[in-house]
């Protein structure tokens, strides 16, 4: 089958394209007010959970949160939600020590996560707004993974960054959740669930947990509603592109006076 005949039989199903629109635009309304994916969940099934409703919570000296990353498959984990952020600022949604010595994740102009590194420097891992527009959101979904091996993994909602670092060394001396850096208090809802380990396996496993919310059958015929209403619209406004236009050359007949 060559393209003009692909091409007939396309013009044959469309000239009749609000039988194509309707169909697709039903779909499209099915999807939004069905099938519409919920609101990202975190990774609650893991280590304690926190919240700063009534302030910023002071934790303490936490040791054992960071000595799992000494050990060769120990890992720290932190997964959450984060409300009602302001779009411009300087404050802190959490940290693990003070001064730059241990993790944290705040915000100064823009969202950052900062871990200690064993040469004395602090390596700082920027979430890019342009990608996840964190101020644009009333409530997103965060997990932060830190391995042994050093490598970082962010996730939120469904944008993720991974980072490599060199040989980080966080303390957990000075566990503040609503807070972190010594910047001033999140002036939002924060609520974090932290727990650390010795076998990775256990955390990757959440983290795909986590991941498969964003491959379900529900949220895959929500996007396929999406391209349907897509498709509706074009043919609404272009009509039917496979219709055999005129030619709009004059022909011989045309230049006979």
């Amino acid at each position: 089958m060559n393209k003009t005949q692909i091409g007939e039989i396309a013009d044959k199903m469309l000239r009749k394209r609000f039988f194509v629109i309707i169909p697709l635009a039903v779909f499209a309304l099915i999807g939004w007010q069905f099938i519409r994916p919920k609101s990202v969940e975190p990774i609650s099934s893991h280590g304690v959970q926190y919240d700063n409703s009534l302030g910023v919570v002071d934790l303490g000296s936490q040791a054992e949160f960071c000595s799992a990353l000494k050990l060769p498959r120990g890992y720290f984990l932190i997964s959450g939600i984060i409300e009602d952020r302001p779009a411009s600022g300087s404050f802190g949604f959490l940290q693990t020590d003070e001064a730059e010595k241990g993790l944290f994740l705040d915000f100064d102009q823009v969202q950052r996560i900062g871990i200690p590194i064993a040469d004395g420097t602090t390596t700082y891992t920027f979430i890019d707004q342009r990608l996840k527009p964190l101020s644009r959101k009333d409530r997103v979904a965060f997990v932060i993974l830190l391995s042994s091996d050093g490598k970082l993994k962010y996730y939120e909602d469904t944008y993720f960054v991974q980072v490599q670092l060199s040989n980080p060394v966080p303390d957990c001396a000075n566990v503040r959740i609503g807070m972190g850096n010594e910047s001033a208090p999140f002036p939002g809802k924060i609520t974090v669930s932290i727990s650390s380990g010795t076998d990775l396996k256990v955390a990757e496993k959440l983290v795909e947990l986590y991941k498969s919310q964003f491959v379900s059958f529900s949220v895959r015929i929500y996007n396929l509603s999406k391209k349907g209403l897509t498709v509706a619209l074009i043919l609404l406004i272009i009509g039917n592109p496979f219709k055999k236009r005129e030619s709009k050359n004059p022909t011989t007949d045309d230049l006979v006076i």
